[in-house]
Formats: structure tokens, C-alpha cells, sequence
């Protein structure tokens, strides 16, 4: 298997993989994410099982208890065997893949660093013998959801009902109402939450007259990323999309050619928590009781082992509602809400909370609908590859399981549908929010709810996590409040739309949550000098989250000395008490994150009794803010904070990125969530961004926060990292020909001197863009060096605040030649706009001593008109210069010069090529004088040229 598949990479070094039938398609897939992201899957693997602490030390402990406690590989060993055999061989084909690329690949410099840190590894857990077993497809798709469903927030809610319940006189939440308070941390009550955006509009609405679909998820900002970009091409389709690392095909987003789709959450309630009574029984073993009475359990001890220390015994317990994934609880009353009826089983002997017998424990299961019908979905991922229309996906996903997403679907026919995808227990709302009752009958399991038919959409139609307005797509609790309605606000009455108008989308910085904080701010009176200065500037600030507004700042200022401020009441301090349910659950249980989610709603929450002064809050957080430094433009503060696991191992140095300035917020489109109160760093946000174009593929575009590999020392760990940070993506390239060949990536030996080896001995668009380095968002500075005319900073070219200076260059006399003289400002700000969204072609100001000297404008000739008249070869970059003013210390030849050694000097570069004007002879003898050979004279699409080259020094 594996044979008959190649491997070619565009400038960005994502994968398209295509292969003579479908197995060797997977095949080649698994093969090339083991050779692009080793340690992400050698890690996923260990998690997998369970056994990260014999990679990771004891920082890995956590997660294998919950891992073994859930029985998350055994589910992933039944919903593989549970699988058809065409679907399992599909499976089987791309794991045998990714496991030959990890026998194969040597030690990552993850791996090295771990043994610089920690003491040498043992033995380990025998379930990881095997790098990439049949079933650790289906692991890895469980392991990403896990975490992502609801079972956090209702061990939360349960956490606060406990202790308003159990509050003695006195406490300041003795009295409170649980299900109010609730409410205040409910994110659609005025607060932001985790999510992410869809939409897709109309061909009537669109330019092309065809649909177009586009979003962006947003999870934690993992380094590497979650997402890998990938095409994947056979016989029967043609597929690029984004893919979970480790998980054959491409689930969540795609485009087939005839069709596309992407999703969303849906906030769905899937996974139940219950609260279970447990007892020794004679023989030893644990009973649990149901309504029936007592009831056997499955129990298993397992044994995890800990780098550096001694190995864990985990007891593995699963009752009839599920696997005990909280254990050795107190025995209390259960968590109940005075809108959900009590059952007085509450109070019977040996239930109750008086009269237990020594022994009795309390813990809670875990219902997940994969274990339940052992089965995780996966099939739906190979559905998708074949779909033709949007009703094709739409019989695809009704296979999917968790969890529950709302989709967006579209064809070349013009079809637009929307739906929702999933299974979910069809419960009321009140048995939702807190952990239900293992021995209450009308806790029992219920059927999946039916889900509704598609809407044919025929306008706008956008998914943002917020409460739906049909009933029947009403599965949860919590939604989002503000993402949806901006979006549609956005979208409203616009018409003629292409790809391009969907960066402004994605981009979008207004925060309405500023709307309900700042209407706060504008009650508060009896303010004088700076912080009455404050205030008028909050009232009078647009509400757009900028990376260069400084009232962008001053407002998140504020608000982090509210959530401070918030979090010391007496009130919200008591929900700090200990939950006592385990450190891996800590994220989602600190009342310091909960309450930064939810500022304004707790500053003005009447009839609650919490004792909160708001109006006080806020003057006293105005003061504060007004009284200390200038909090400076936001994007200072408000940088990219990526989590990698080596963050949490003592003395290990991670791989980084560069902290980049960020707009956006916790809850404006441009999701970059950072804790109020805690820190303004981002380290949640948007883990991939999309557009498909029905009408054109290849006009479709795509981005990842960091790049297409995880390889730290390689050229596309982060070189997408700075088009993400101005919430911008790459184009897709579909044409095989403008592709680079990689045989590397399957493992093979390139032979022979042609294009092909070269490109793929680490260099050029195989190993590293010979324009990587001067990628970057607009004014950043991409290289900074000394040189024979003076100091030498080159920044990105900003097409705004650079126009007034490249308009009098473009129009000096001596320029003519550049052809650009004709244009207006306007014009000349789009024409280097379009430059700056091109992934290939980089605009810099060079600045000699500070002040500005030129425009150097480099390229890939690979990706560029000029490459179809003349044998690229890799390394190459293609060059332009025009010098606006002589440098202080220099001449403009030896600017010239400086210009050409600095970009030789570059990683990747091995040839500088340039094409001026055949008849610009004084350009020409610079070039003989700067050791360019002169090539022949070539016809380009605007002028008649001459090739010149320098071969790198």
C-alpha cells in the first residue's frame, strides 16, 4: 500500500496529496501528517492511551487519569470494530501510513528537549508499543472532543448550586437564588464564550452568482495547530480542506469541487453527567445504585506510569449510565434546581446524606453518545470526501455523532442548505444544566432527539453559537450573544460579494460587549480630572478591539481592574471555595475565568443580593486606570500566547512564535480571547480560516494561526503566523503544475539532478519560500542589519500609511519605467493592497539610518508571470527596487548594492533574479556592475524585459 501516491507542496508548504484509488490516498495522508507533525501525533498517541506521563513526567498525570477514567481508547477499540469493513479499510489504510512515517522519523526536538529535562524514560505503558494503532484514528477524534462538550460548565453549575446550598447564616451566598446566579454566568446573558463563526451567502447575493461559504473556528491557540491544510485528490474526488491531525479526511471544513461546507458548534448539551452512589459490595467489588437499586459495575485497575517517579494505580469504574470520570466525592444530596422536580429517593435510606453506611462514596458518570452507540463518526469523514451536492453532505453528516455542530453546506447548482448534525439526548431544558440523578426515574437515558430538516437557504444565513430561534435547533444552554447578530449586520442588504469582501468579515473588531460595560461607565457620575477625562473617551470610543487603538486599550484596562475587583467580593470569592474534582477540570471551575467571561453582567445584576456595588466598582476601576501609566495601543498587550505542552514541564524551553500585535477580543468576530483580570494575551482564537468560492475554487482561500508544520527548526512552523494575525488568509492553489514535488514527504529518495530533486533537498517551496522571511503584518520590521551606506531596517510596506511617501516615488522623475505614475492615490493604495494579500509577493519600505531609502519588492518567480519564460529554479527570488532618496552615508549604487547582498543573504535564497525594462539601460549597467549576468530578452504580460542574475555570495 502507499504506492502510486505523490506528494507536492505550494509556497506554504501545505500538502496535496493525490494517489491512484482511494486506500492509497489514506494511505499517503497518514504518511504525510507523520512526516509534517511527528511529535503532535506522537503525543496525541500517548494521550490517546492514556500514558503522557511516561512522555511528559508527572505534568501528563492529569490528563491520563481522565483519559483512563473515561475509557477513552477502549471506546475508540469498540467504535473500530463497530465500523463497515469498507469504512475500516479506509481506516486501516491511513493509520498504517502515519505509522510507517513514525518507525521512520527520528527523534523531534521536542522529544530531545524532554530528555534534556527529565530523567530517562521506562519501559512506558504497553498500549503504546504500537506508534499508531488501527483504532488511534478514531482516538484521536474522540480525544479533541472530550473536553470540548458541555460535562465542564455542569460540573461548574453543580459546583455553585452545592455551595449555595449548603451556604451557613452568615455566608454571603446563604439565600442566594442558584438559578439566578446561574444565569449571570450564562456567556448569552451579556458575556462572551468559546465558538465559532459560518456563514454562507447566495449566489444572488454573490458576484459570481454562485454561493460562497466562509468561517473561522475558534479553540485554544495550540502550538502546533490544531488544523492541517491539505488537498487530498484520487480517481473518485478532489478534496481541500483543513483536517484534525491524526484523523483521516477532512470533517469539519471542505471543498470537493462540486460542493463544499464548514461548521459550527452547536452548543449542544451531548454529554450527560450524573451523579452516582457507590458502595463496596460483598465480594469487593463497587455496586452503584439505580432505580432499581443496587446494580454491579465494570471496574478494572490499571497502572500508569510517570517519568521520574512511581507508577499511578487508576481504578477504571463504569456503571450503566457510563464511565466515573470524578471519583471519591463526600456523600452529599445531588445538585438539583428548584424548577426541576425533587425526588424524594433523595431522602431514603442509604441515599440520603444522614444515614449513609461506612464506605459509600459519590462520583460522577459520564453518558457520551460514542460509547453509548460505539460509534465516533468517522465514517461521516469519508462521506464527505464524495460529496457531490450540498444534499450530498447533508446525507453524509447524518452519520456524525459529537459533537452536535450546525453546518453549511453549498454546490455548483447554487444549493445552499443549513442544518444540524449530531446526536443529543432529547431532554428539557432543566435536566440540562446540572448533573442528573443516577437513581431518579425520570432521570433515565432518553433517545436522541430527532433533528430538524435543512433550511434552504436562498439570502444570508450565518452560525455563530448563539441561541437559535427555531425550538427544534435549541439543544443546550448556553450561546453566545453577540457573534451572530454583528455578522448578519455585516451582511445585510450586500450584495455583488466575492471571496476578497470576506476578510473584512473575518477581520471585524467592533466588541458588543463594550456596549453593555461602557453604558455602565456613562451612569457613573461624581468624576473629576483624569478619570472623568476617562470616561468621556470609553463614551466616545467606536468599540472596535484595534491592535493600534489605544482606547481599545484604556477599555480593557478597565475591565481588567473590574474582573479583579469582582473576583475579591465576598460573593463571587465563595465560589473559589475547592471543587475537589480534579486539577485537569481547574480551567473550567476557577471563578477568576468565570468571572472574567461575564464583567458587565455581574456589575449589574439586580434582585441577585450579591452584595456588588457596581456603579462603586466601576468609579473605583476608572480611578485606577485614569491614576496609573497609559495602557498604550492594544496590540502591545494584546499578543498571540500559544499553549505548548512543554509550557508545563519544569525547566523545558518550548518552541515559540513570534508575539505578534492582535485585534480582536474575546467575542468580536475576530476571536482572540484572552481572561480579563488575569491577562490581555490571546490564547484562544481562530485555529483556522476559510472561504470557498463555489463558483471557482481557486479563488477559495485558507489560513492556520502558525503554518502547515510542526517541525520547529523548519521553514513552515509559523510563516502563516504573521496573514493570521491580521486576520487575513492565503490563497488556494489548485494547479498541480505550479505545485513542488516532495517525495521525502512519503518517504522516498528523490534521484536524478532534475527540478525535482532539487526542490525537495530543503530548499525552495519544498523545504523553505525563498520569500518566507519577508512575510510580516504591515510596518513590521522583517530585517534589520548594518551595511556599507548606514544601518538598513526593512519594513513591511503599509499601502495606508505609506501612500503619501510611494505615491511621490511612483511620480518622482527617473521612475517611469516603474509605470505607475498614472495611477491616483486611490488607485496606487489598491494596487499594493492587492500586493500585500499575496502570499508570494512581499512590498518593503528600506529605511538607511531611519529614513526611508526605497521600495524592494521580492517574489517568488515559482508563483509569478515570469516563471513561464524562463527555468525557475529553487531558491530563486525575484526582485524589484526603486530608490526614492539617497541613503545619508552612501550612494544609491552602494544602496543598490547593499539591497542585493542582504536578500542573497536570506534563508532559502540561492539566485537573486531580476526582469527590468529592456530599454531602462541604466538599470542594466547597475545590474553588470552588481555582478548580475544578463540573461535574454523576454516578453511579459506588461513590458518587454531583460533577465538578469546573481547566484547568492
Amino acid at each position: 500500500m502507499g504506492t502510486g501516491a505523490e506528494v507536492r507542496r505550494d509556497a506554504w508548504g501545505v500538502p496535496h496529496v493525490r494517489a491512484d484509488d482511494e486506500l492509497a490516498l489514506a494511505h499517503a495522508q497518514g504518511r504525510v501528517t507523520a512526516h509534517d507533525r511527528t511529535w503532535q501525533l506522537r503525543l496525541l498517541r500517548a494521550q490517546v492511551a492514556g500514558a503522557s506521563a511516561a512522555l511528559l513526567g508527572p505534568t501528563g498525570l492529569p490528563w491520563d487519569v481522565l483519559a483512563r477514567r473515561v475509557r477513552l481508547a477502549d471506546t475508540a477499540r469498540r467504535a473500530y470494530a463497530a465500523l463497515a469493513d469498507d469504512d475500516r479499510a479506509w481506516v486501516d489504510a491511513y493509520a498504517a501510513g502515519v505509522r510507517e512515517g513514525l518507525v521512520a522519523a527520528g527523534p523531534t526536538a521536542e522529544e530531545r528537549e524532554l530528555d534534556r529535562v527529565l530523567p530517562p524514560r521506562g519501559p512506558g505503558a504497553a498500549d503504546t508499543d504500537d506508534p499508531w494503532p488501527a483504532w488511534a484514528p478514531l482516538g484521536a477524534l474522540h480525544a479533541y472532543h472530550v473536553l470540548f462538550s458541555t460535562f465542564p460548565r455542569v460540573l461548574w453549575h453543580a459546583h455553585v448550586v452545592r455551595l449555595v446550598r449548603d451556604a451557613t447564616p452568615g455566608s454571603p451566598l446563604a439565600g442566594l437564588d442558584p438559578v439566578r446566579l446561574l444565569a449571570l454566568f450564562d456567556p448569552s446573558e451579556g458575556g462572551p464564550t468559546a465558538g465559532s463563526n459560518a456563514w454562507a451567502v447566495h449566489g444572488s447575493r454573490t458576484a459570481s452568482g454562485a454561493p460562497l461559504l466562509a468561517g473561522d473556528p475558534h479553540r485554544l491557540l495550540d502550538l502546533p495547530g490544531t488544523y492541517q491544510q491539505v488537498r487530498l485528490a484520487c480517481p473518485g474526488y478532489d478534496v481541500l480542506g483543513l483536517a484534525f491531525v491524526g484523523v483521516p479526511g477532512v470533517p469539519h471544513f471542505g471543498h470537493a469541487g462540486g460542493a463544499a461546507w464548514g461548521i459550527t458548534n452547536a452548543m449542544a448539551h451531548s454529554a450527560e453527567v450524573v451523579h452516582e452512589r457507590l458502595r463496596r459490595g460483598p465480594d469487593g467489588t463497587w455496586q452503584a445504585w439505580g432505580p432499581g437499586g443496587w446494580e454491579p459495575t465494570a471496574r478494572a485497575v490499571e497502572h500508569v506510569t510517570v517519568r521520574g517517579g512511581d507508577a499511578v494505580e487508576v481504578e477504571v469504574v463504569e456503571t450503566v449510565r457510563g464511565p466515573l470520570v470524578v471519583r471519591g466525592l463526600d456523600v452529599t444530596a445531588p445538585a438539583r434546581l428548584h424548577d426541576e422536580p425533587r425526588d424524594r429517593s433523595d431522602h431514603e435510606p442509604g441515599r440520603g446524606t444522614g444515614d449513609d453506611e461506612p464506605g459509600h462514596e459519590d462520583a460522577y458518570a459520564l453518558r457520551l453518545p460514542a460509547r453509548v452507540d460505539s460509534d465516533l463518526g468517522i465514517a461521516t469523514a469519508r462521506r464527505l470526501l464524495h460529496a457531490r451536492t450540498a444534499h450530498d453532505v447533508h446525507e453524509a453528516f447524518t452519520g456524525w455523532v459529537d459533537p452536535v455542530d450546525r453546518v453549511v453546506a453549498a454546490d455548483t447548482e447554487g444549493t445552499v442548505l443549513a442544518f444540524d448534525a449530531g446526536r443529543v439526548a432529547d431532554r428539557p431544558r432543566a435536566q440540562r444544566l446540572v448533573p442528573l440523578v443516577a437513581w431518579d426515574p425520570g432521570h433515565a437515558p432518553r433517545p436522541w432527539r430527532r433533528l430538524a430538516a435543512p433550511v434552504v437557504v436562498t439570502g444570508v444565513h450565518v452560525d455563530a453559537n448563539e441561541r437559535p430561534a427555531e425550538p427544534t435547533r435549541d439543544h443546550g444552554t448556553a450561546y453566545a450573544p453577540d457573534r451572530a447578530d454583528r455578522l448578519r449586520s455585516l451582511l445585510t442588504d450586500r450584495t455583488g460579494l466575492t471571496p476578497a469582501d470576506m476578510g473584512a468579515l473575518h477581520g471585524d473588531t467592533r466588541l458588543a460587549e463594550a456596549d453593555r460595560l461602557v453604558a455602565l461607565v456613562a451612569r457613573v457620575g461624581g468624576l473629576d480630572g483624569p478619570a472623568a477625562a476617562l470616561r468621556d473617551r470609553l463614551l466616545a470610543w467606536d468599540r472596535r478591539m484595534d491592535a493600534a487603538s489605544t482606547d481599545a486599550a484604556a477599555y480593557a484596562a478597565v475591565r481588567g481592574a473590574l474582573a479583579r475587583r469582582l473576583v475579591a467580593e465576598p460573593a463571587l470569592a465563595a465560589l473559589g471555595a475547592p471543587h475537589g474534582l480534579g486539577a485537569v477540570l481547574d480551567p473550567w471551575l476557577g471563578v477568576r475565568g468565570r468571572v472574567a467571561l461575564v464583567v458587565p453582567a455581574l456589575l449589574d445584576a439586580p434582585g441577585t443580593d450579591l452584595g456588588i456595588d457596581g456603579d462603586a466598582l466601576v468609579r473605583a476601576a476608572l480611578v485606577e486606570v485614569a491614576d496609573g501609566p497609559e495602557p498604550g495601543p492594544w496590540g502591545e498587550r494584546h499578543t498571540v500566547l500559544p499553549a505548548h505542552v512543554l509550557d508545563d514541564v519544569p525547566g523545558a524551553v518550548p518552541p515559540r512564535v513570534p508575539s505578534l500585535p492582535l485585534s480582536g477580543d474575546q467575542d468580536t468576530v475576530r476571536c482572540t480571547g484572552s481572561v480579563p483580570g488575569v491577562t490581555d494575551r490571546a490564547y484562544r482564537g481562530s485555529v483556522a480560516r476559510w472561504v470557498w468560492d463555489l463558483a471557482d475554487r481557486d479563488r477559495s482561500r485558507w489560513g492556520v494561526p502558525f503554518g502547515a508544520s510542526g517541525d520547529p527548526a523548519g521553514p513552515h512552523l509559523a510563516d502563516q503566523h504573521a496573514v493570521w494575525a491580521r486576520a487575513r488568509t492565503v490563497e488556494v492553489v489548485i494547479a498541480w503544475d505550479t505545485l513542488t514535488p516532495d517525495p521525502q514527504a512519503l518517504g522516498r529518495t528523490p534521484s536524478g539532478e532534475g527540478p525535482g530533486a532539487e526542490a525537495s533537498s530543503g530548499e525552495g517551496p519544498a523545504g523553505t519560500s525563498p520569500v518566507a522571511w519577508a512575510v510580516g503584518p504591515r510596518g513590521a520590521v522583517v530585517a534589520d542589519e548594518d551595511s556599507q551606506v548606514g544601518h538598513l531596517t526593512w519594513t513591511v510596506l503599509d499601502p495606508d500609511a505609506d501612500l503619501p511617501l510611494l505615491h511621490q516615488w511612483v511620480t518622482a522623475r527617473g521612475t517611469g519605467f516603474w509605470g505607475l505614475a498614472h495611477l491616483a492615490p486611490d488607485e496606487l493604495r489598491d494596487t499594493y493592497a492587492f500586493v500585500d494579500d499575496l502570499p508570494h509577493h512581499h512590498a518593503l519600505i528600506v529605511h538607511a539610518d531611519g529614513v526611508p531609502a526605497g521600495l524592494v519588492q521580492v517574489y517568488d518567480p515559482a508563483l509569478d508571470p515570469v516563471g513561464e519564460v524562463y527555468d525557475v529554479r529553487a531558491g530563486d527570488v525575484g526582485m524589484h527596487v526603486l530608490v526614492g532618496a539617497r541613503p545619508p552615508r552612501g550612494s544609491v549604487a552602494g544602496l543598490l548594492g547593499a539591497v542585493v547582498d542582504l536578500i542573497g543573504t536570506r534563508r532559502g535564497v540561492r539566485r537573486v533574479v531580476a526582469e527590468p525594462d529592456a530599454a531602462n539601460a541604466a538599470i542594466l549597467r547597475h545590474a553588470r556592475a552588481l555582478g548580475f549576468e544578463l540573461g535574454p530578452e523576454v516578453d511579459l504580460p506588461t513590458k518587454r524585459a531583460r533577465l538578469v542574475w546573481r547566484d547568492s555570495r
